[in-house]
């Protein structure tokens, strides 16, 4: 299935307009029907950007999740998925383990406008640059009749404590830990945990130095190294969290 917005991607970010966070885009649901993921939306995007611009030919930079691919069965439209593997394979789309870290990246870097709905905000200890930003960010909104237009976003400021907590959920999520109501798996997280492997102390808390989090797999915790399931080691101890404050500013966590 060709895309006529295929010339509209650049192969690097330094050959492009914008930047766009494709897995963000595609999985938005509030504009480009009720698809879980549409390619779609990114035409609305570009078209958006087209109106905007003036430049028919305006060049867009798009990272993705490598999971976004992954899902395959969540793109409605048969062509899509197949249409993303090869974005993927003729360098229109650059594929990464975590998006955030790569646009953020690229955008610190270079200065270039983003297109995306999210506010980063368990990337400002590493990005100050985000707090306050009010022109690097655009936001895709429906403007009625199937369009969209793309409105600044305000990236506001967040508290050390707001920063924190979206930071412990984002961990959490990143290893499958939460509900569908964005809820902590309390059964997995509140319980020890160890590997098979005698030689593993990934998730021990009697001895090693940082214990992981275990990564969710078919709804079984499982060792990030060995791919087994991980046995239970009874109740988690308690643990606290102690912050270096500086200037109202966190600067480093210990456990």
């Amino acid at each position: 299935m060709e895309h006529g917005i295929d010339r509209n991607l650049a192969t690097s970010a330094d050959r492009a307009d914008y930047l766009v966070e494709l897995s963000n885009i595609v999985r938005r649901t509030d504009f480009g029907g009720p698809a879980p993921r549409s390619l779609h939306r990114l035409g609305l995007v570009v078209d958006a950007l087209v109106r905007l611009t003036g430049d028919r030919r305006v060049a867009v930079y798009c990272v993705a999740d490598r999971s976004l691919l992954g899902g395959r069965r969540e793109f409605t439209e048969p062509g899509d998925a197949p249409t993303l593997a090869r974005w993927v394979a003729e360098g229109l789309v650059e594929e990464v383990p975590d998006a955030d870290e790569r646009v953020l990246e690229i955008a610190g870097m270079t200065g270039i406008q983003v297109v995306t709905g999210d506010y980063y905000d368990d990337h400002r200890i590493e990005h100050p640059w985000i707090q306050g930003n009010t022109w690097q960010f655009l936001r895709p909104e429906a403007a009625g009749r199937g369009a969209v237009r793309l409105a600044p976003l305000d990236m506001g400021h967040r508290t050390g404590a707001e920063i924190s907590k979206k930071m412990e959920l984002s961990a959490l999520k990143k290893q499958g830990l939460l509900t569908a109501a964005r809820k902590p798996l309390v059964e997995v997280v509140g319980r020890a945990w160890r590997c098979p492997d005698a030689r593993c102390s990934l998730y021990s808390v009697h001895r090693g130095g940082r214990v992981m989090l275990p990564r969710m797999r078919g709804g079984v915790p499982t060792c990030e190294l060995h791919g087994t399931p991980l046995l239970d080691d009874g109740a988690r101890p308690g643990a606290a969290q102690v912050k270096l404050v500086l200037d109202g500013e966190c600067v480093g966590r210990f456990t």
